[in-house]
């Protein structure tokens, strides 16, 4: 399958959600911090310029700080890696499936971005452009993070394949939560909406990369089961120098569900 063209200077990507409404998965309450409920969608990010805009703001401003692997790189003083993610972040977003928690007006009018789920659908055609974008990552930093990952990423291969197949599956380049509006179950509305997006778009399965206790739970109450997990004292390059010395968290794992 061929690349038909470009977005925002990339290539067009190989897959694409077809053409149609935007999807509301579901609308929830949520306390504001002053007590106050607000009305919250959660439903495809708009195939809006500004929208799109809205949601790399958001995880410039709050994941690149609070995300372990992130926040242990200091990527939010990298310049270089925050213009690496919003190349990646911009490819994941022209699949058309990108999930964001949205605050709502009195007459259900986006009024702001509370959280977001970055989403892609990972094929063979897709890793293949994924790859060529990883390839031409500037920063160290993210150099880094995406050879390490990806190599755990292939190494959960096997039992993800045994377990859920090799179909085409949803997979994630980061969630978060703006902080005032966390613990009010937004990361499982978000993480629950793949299943839903699965059975519309006939994707039977997807799969993320958790690099935190909090993620991680976050993503058992959501259905997910893990595939592969490592220490991070365990993960060690070719000279067996570990990747994540004095690293906070404990283990590192890669989990999935069916949709």
């Amino acid at each position: 399958m061929q690349s038909g063209g470009e977005i925002g200077g990339q290539p067009e990507p190989c897959w694409k959600r077809p053409e149609g409404p935007l999807n509301v998965w579901k609308v929830v309450e949520a306390d504001d911090g002053t007590g106050n409920k607000v009305r919250v969608s959660i439903q495809d990010v708009p195939n809006d310029p500004a929208k799109r805009e809205e949601v790399i703001q958001l995880m410039l401003d709050h994941y690149l700080a609070d995300e372990a692997i992130s926040s242990y790189m200091n990527e939010k003083s990298d310049p270089l890696a925050e213009k690496d993610l919003r190349v990646i972040w911009t490819y994941c977003m022209s699949h058309g499936i990108t999930v964001g928690a949205y605050k709502l007006g009195e007459s259900g009018q986006l009024l702001e971005l509370l959280g977001v789920s970055v989403l892609y659908v990972c094929t063979p055609e897709t890793n293949e452009e994924v790859g060529n974008i990883v390839e031409r990552l500037q920063s160290p930093n993210q150099s880094k993070m995406s050879r390490v990952v990806g190599d755990l990423w292939e190494r959960s291969d096997e039992e993800f394949n045994k377990v859920f197949g090799e179909e085409p599956h949803i997979a994630g380049w980061g969630m978060v939560v703006a902080k005032q509006f966390r613990g009010q179950k937004l990361g499982v509305e978000l993480l629950e909406a793949r299943k839903k997006i699965g059975q519309k778009y006939k994707i039977p399965a997807t799969r993320s990369v958790f690099t935190s206790a909090i993620s991680q739970s976050t993503a058992r109450r959501a259905g997910f089961v893990s595939v592969f997990e490592i220490d991070y004292e365990k993960i060690v390059n070719d000279a067996g120098v570990p990747e994540f010395p004095g690293f906070k968290e404990k283990t590192l794992k890669i989990m999935a569900r069916r949709c």
